[in-house]
């Protein structure tokens, strides 16, 4: 029998476990207690306290508080082991360009190995901390409220304010999450059907071999001076190896391109295949696909503010993010380069190196000669490709336009080494490469079946662009109002 000096005891027990929150043990000792004779007058006034507590918000907040807390940790820990892990990313960096190593040291593969494991650990914790964050935001919403009522005010202004934010936050949220489901990727040029273009194809399969991968599967191409592959498919299938391999190619990155740079460049491209550097980013697409969903969202219903703990989640997070792949996308690169130096030498990388930075500052240079000329002259262009303005660009223009791009200052935040640093490693390693063969010396057109068409197509993206973004038909010009 329970005497007097123990009923205190069970009080205090009880007590106990409702300030600390632990509602079912509070239960279980009342039972207990209950058993070992706790008279009924006591007993119902403690299951009246569980049974507040029970309908109180306090325990469920206390419990939430301890989740957001190990969220906040689990964020700082993300932080100091992504930054970590790039530096080391970048001393292997340094050590890659100076040209004096095996294709692959294993040390490079370890590196690689747990970026993989890093992207994978952070894109989860994104994923998870939506509805997390989603609460936050609502629950700092109704906690402002709760304060104005509190202090006798009723800010109607404001309550409306925190109201809206809160809501878009959640709404944008939401749409994040819809985009990462029911997103469907979009073509990003027109496919080439490569049954009609065996040279190409042919060229594409003897790259793939010589850098000892699998070939790609389908190639766009695009009306400007692109050059890169990526993977098609779900994060299962690209981290097993069967993705889809696609090849964008952009036609203004063909005039002079010789077969022999061609696939030196390509090397480079089917580098980052061989090094799984596109298998598993499937990933890491979704999560900047989302946190641009996020961010737009945000923006356009004016949700965007300091005060909006979703707002700092999405821009923490994203710095968070960019530290965390710093390292491993510039790594990536150096082994691709290596990996094209390795198979068609140092010569080819740099012919091939300097043709892609050569074609990007010529044609974006054509292309503003050509658009202003059409605009004031109400000249047609029928092939944008082959179209030669009046006032186009010099060759002294071109010229130091791929100066200062070869001589860009170089940031810490840039995913590639410096253009001459890249070409530096590509001298040190005095790599011959394969023989060429009988066709090397050829240019890349003679691979297509009908240039001409193909130029006339890319032609057509070209004028659906310029008239949506500068109002000007390139088929049929108006001369300028001004």
């Amino acid at each position: 029998m329970l005497g007097g000096s123990e009923e205190p005891a069970s009080f205090a027990s009880v007590q106990g476990y409702l300030v600390a929150g632990n509602l079912d043990d509070a239960e279980a000792e009342l039972a207990r207690a209950k058993a070992a004779g706790l008279p009924p007058e006591a007993a119902d006034e403690l299951a009246g306290h569980i049974g507040e507590s029970r309908g109180s918000l306090l325990p469920l907040l206390k419990k939430f508080g301890w989740l957001t807390l190990a969220w906040v940790g689990a964020f700082v820990l993300l932080w100091l082991v992504g930054g970590g892990l790039s530096k080391w990313a970048l001393r292997a960096v340094d050590v890659a360009m100076k040209g004096e190593v095996t294709p692959v040291s294993s040390g490079e593969r370890r590196i690689r190995r747990l970026y993989r494991a890093a992207v994978a650990i952070t894109g989860a914790y994104f994923f998870l901390s939506l509805p997390i964050i989603a609460a936050v935001t609502l629950l700092s919403a109704i906690l402002v409220v709760v304060l104005c009522l509190s202090a006798g005010v009723i800010p109607v202004k404001l309550i409306a304010i925190v109201g809206i934010v809160a809501l878009v936050s959640v709404w944008s949220i939401g749409k994040s999450m819809i985009a990462l489901f029911r997103y469907k990727e979009s073509d990003p040029g027109e496919e080439l059907d490569l049954g009609r273009e065996p040279a190409l194809a042919d060229v594409l399969r003897r790259v793939a071999d010589d850098v000892k991968t699998r070939s790609v599967d389908r190639v766009f191409v695009t009306q400007g001076t692109e050059m890169a592959v990526y993977e098609r498919g779900g994060p299962v299938t690209t981290l097993r190896g069967r993705g889809e391999r696609c090849l964008i190619l952009g036609v203004a990155i063909l005039e002079g391109f010789r077969v022999r740079t061609f696939k030196s460049i390509l090397a480079h491209e089917y580098g980052h295949f061989k090094n799984e550097d596109t298998a598993g980013g499937h990933l890491a697409l979704a999560v900047r696909r989302s946190i641009f969903h996020m961010a737009c969202g945000m923006i356009e219903g004016g949700a965007a503010s300091s005060l909006n703990p979703a707002w700092w989640f999405i821009r923490g997070y994203s710095r968070v993010f960019h530290r965390i792949t710093q390292g491993a996308s510039r790594l990536q690169e150096v082994l691709a380069d290596r990996a094209s130096v390795f198979t068609y030498g140092s010569a080819s990388f740099d012919a091939g190196f300097r043709h892609v930075i050569a074609r990007e500052a010529a044609f974006g240079l054509h292309a503003k000669a050509t658009v202003d000329e059409a605009h004031k002259s109400q000249v047609a262009v029928m092939n944008f490709y082959q179209f030669s303005p009046s006032a186009g660009p010099s060759a002294e223009d071109v010229e130091s336009k791929i100066a200062a791009e070869l001589s860009a200052e170089h940031s810490e935040d840039d995913s590639h080494p410096p253009p001459l640093a890249r070409l530096d490693m590509a001298a040190r390693m005095r790599s011959e490469g394969l023989p060429p063969s009988d066709a090397d010396d050829q240019e890349v057109w003679t691979l297509f079946r009908d240039r001409e068409a193909l130029e006339l197509r890319m032609t057509a993206r070209i004028r659906d662009a310029v008239l949506e973004n500068h109002g000007v038909d390139l088929a049929a010009p108006k001369a300028s109002t001004e």
